[in-house]
This record gives structure tokens, sequence and C-alpha cells, in this order.
């Protein structure tokens, strides 16, 4: 779609050539539409966005993905100081590149598998596109997941380029032009703070008419000091009570409101509760996506992909999870450790999983192959194309 310019077209179109599924013209230029009013008309226009937000999701995860690939094998070649005082140790070998690089992985793997369940989902629900009622699910997971995505995306390309150096700097090794891509995302399709208001307020409607699905588990956690992080079990609950807690209290509050003050507290006052509905429950659908996946395939490194997804959920919001009494204090402070031990183990397989992504060697820049070689060399600093020019004269 264009939605900074105007289109003309020089040309008649016949009216029995229009598209009238909806709506039509007759003889006599009277427009007629089975869809009433102006605004649901409007509205019907936007679900033909679905499948746009599926494709730039879709174009986003292949970006992070190639991101993610480009740091770990420049992570993999790069040497630093060793023990011995030489430049004798990979730098993926080292503790701050795997916190910032493993849970990320783990993200794009989880986030690839929920993207999957969503695309399966609306082609499900295509046809049922005219009932409002069973074409919602489809509208709140691909209004959930572009976002999602697409921020994933951003953190992903971000930190990669920050952990490939200076390297990642120059606009040959891609990293730049990944989150520049990223960031056209986010509001391609509709902005992402707009699609969560909207995931929001669909979800309270299905939860109204209980067709919520994949709908959470709504007992609270108990807060064993010797609870197991990496029970599959305490993850789902842990993720499901947050969930279910913060759609609980959004509607609550909701029904109680109406007209200029329902418009207050969502846009103004309770916004960030709005938008926390939303990720909660997109965090919580990409868990369950990966528990899935874990348990039909035969791929040990799913376990502590999925270990490591869910807790970093949970750690990012560790601070919500103590005052309302779900994590004990002792749970708290083994939480770092047990992602610290998560994140050692997944970077053992991270050459493995990257290589797993399939990512053509042409599409793969310098510093994911020989980059030494490359540099040993007058490249004019970046483009591989002036670097060969120059190499013929």
């Amino acid at each position: 779609g264009v939605d900074n310019a105007k289109l003309a077209f020089d040309v008649e179109v016949p009216r029995e050539a229009l598209l009238n599924r909806y709506s039509e013209v007759d003889e006599m230029g009277v427009f007629s539409s089975r869809v009433p009013g102006k605004r649901e008309r409007f509205l019907k226009v936007a679900d033909q966005l679905l499948s746009g937000r599926l494709c730039i999701a879709s174009m986003m995860m292949g970006s992070a993905k190639l991101a993610m690939c480009i740091a770990v094998r420049y992570g993999t070649s790069r040497l630093s100081t060793g023990p011995d005082g030489k430049s004798s140790m990979p730098v993926l070998a080292f503790g701050v590149q795997q916190r910032a690089l493993a849970p990320r992985l783990a993200k794009i793997v989880a986030c690839n598998l929920a993207l999957d369940f969503c695309k399966d989902r609306y082609a499900a629900r295509l046809p049922e596109v005219d009932d409002t009622d069973a074409w919602r699910e489809a509208v709140v997971l691909c209004c959930a997941i572009k976002p999602y995505v697409t921020w994933m995306c951003e953190d992903v390309a971000t930190t990669c380029r920050e952990r490939c150096g200076g390297q990642g700097y120059l606009k040959v090794n891609r990293l730049s032009d990944i989150i520049g891509f990223s960031h056209a995302g986010m509001t391609a399709e509709g902005d992402n703070k707009v699609l969560y208001m909207k995931v929001a307020k669909e979800l309270l409607i299905m939860v109204s008419q209980g067709r919520f699905v994949n709908k959470p588990v709504t007992k609270k956690p108990l807060p064993s000091a010797n609870g197991n992080w990496l029970d599959v079990d305490l993850q789902r609950s842990l993720l499901g009570f947050r969930e279910t807690s913060l759609m609980t209290t959004l509607a609550t509050m909701s029904a109680k409101l109406s007209g200029a003050d329902l418009y207050a507290s969502w846009m103004r006052r309770d916004a960030n509760l709005v938008q926390s509905v939303s990720l909660a429950f997109t965090e919580r659908l990409t868990f369950e996506q990966t528990v899935l996946a874990e348990q039909t395939s035969a791929i040990p490194v799913l376990a502590d992909i999925r270990s490591l997804v869910a807790l970093s959920f949970v750690a990012e919001n560790l601070a919500w999870f103590l005052v309302q009494g779900a994590v004990s204090a002792k749970m708290a402070e083994a939480l770092d450790g047990e992602v610290e031990a998560l994140c050692a183990r997944v970077t053992t397989q991270m050459p493995h999983v990257v290589e797993a992504f399939a990512i053509p060697e042409k599409l793969l820049p310098p510093i994911a192959h020989d980059w030494v070689a490359y540099n040993e060399h007058d490249n004019l600093g970046q483009s591989p194309h002036l670097a060969m020019t120059a190499s013929k004269l």
C-alpha cells in the first residue's frame, strides 16, 4: 500500500469489472453494500491488510535470521585475548557475547514457530472471512505477530551490530540495512502500538464470548522456594498467570467505563496496561508453540531454547511476579544463574542452529566468510562492487 502519496490512473473501468463482493454500483450509479455503515466497510477493507502483516513478519524473520547468522559466524572466527594473553579466544566464547546472542537466538526460533502457527490459522480461517466472530481469531493472531516479530528483528539486528564491533558498522556487512528494514516493518501495514491496541480490544471480545483461543491457566503459581526454573509446567503457569491477570484487570476496568472515560483510559491513563495485555498474550502464545515443537520433534536443543525463552520473559517482568507473589525471593535470586547456564549451553549449538536457517552463502557478507582475506586488499572501505572494479584497474 502507498500511504504517503496519491495515485491517479487515467483509465475508465467498466461498471461490470468492479470488484463487488461486498458492494455494488447499479446501472443508475447508485451505490449499495451488504456491509452496513462506513466504519464497518473500512474495517472490512482493513482486513485485507492481514496477509500483508504476515508477509512483513516473514520478511523480518528472515532478516533477523540473517543478522544472527552474521554475528555467530563472525563470533566464531574473530579472536580476542585468551588465557595465554594472545589472540586465541573466539569472542563467542566470552560470557558477554553469549548473554547477548543466545537469548535472542532462542527468541528467533520461538518466534518462527509462532509465526508459522499464525500463518496456518490464517489460512484455516480464510473460508470464514465473512463470519465476524470466527474471523476474529485470524485478526488477533496477525495483528499480534507482526509487531512482535518486527520488534524482535530490530532488537536482534541492533544487538548483533554491537556484538560485531566496528565491522558491524560497515554497510557491506549488511547489519545497518537490517536495522533500517526493521524500522520500516514497525509501522508498515499498521503501527505496532496501534495494532496492539486492536489485539487487546479483540481479545476482550473473545473472552466475553468464551471464544478465547489458547485460553491460559488461571491458577496462581505457588511461590515455592525450591521451584525448578526448567520445569515446563512452572514456566507455562507463570506466563499464563501474567496473561490472565493483566487481561482480567483490563476487562474489569473497561466494563465500568464508557464514552469519553473509556477513551481516556485506553488512550492515556491505562495505555501501558493495554499494551501489556497484548504482549503477554503474544509471549505466552510463542512459548506454547515452542513447547509443541519440542514435544513433536527429536531436537534436544529445543528444551533449552524453550526454557531460555520462558525465563527471559519472566526476567523482563520479574518485579511484577514478585509483587504478585507468584515468585519467591529465593527463586528470583536463582533466576539469573539459570539464564546464564542456559546461555552457555545454547551457545554450543548456535553454529548448528544458524546453519539450519539455510541462508544462501551469496547473501552473507564478508564477516560471515573469510573476512581476514577480504581485508587483505583495498576494498575501498565497504563496497565489494567497488573493490572488484578497483582490482581490475
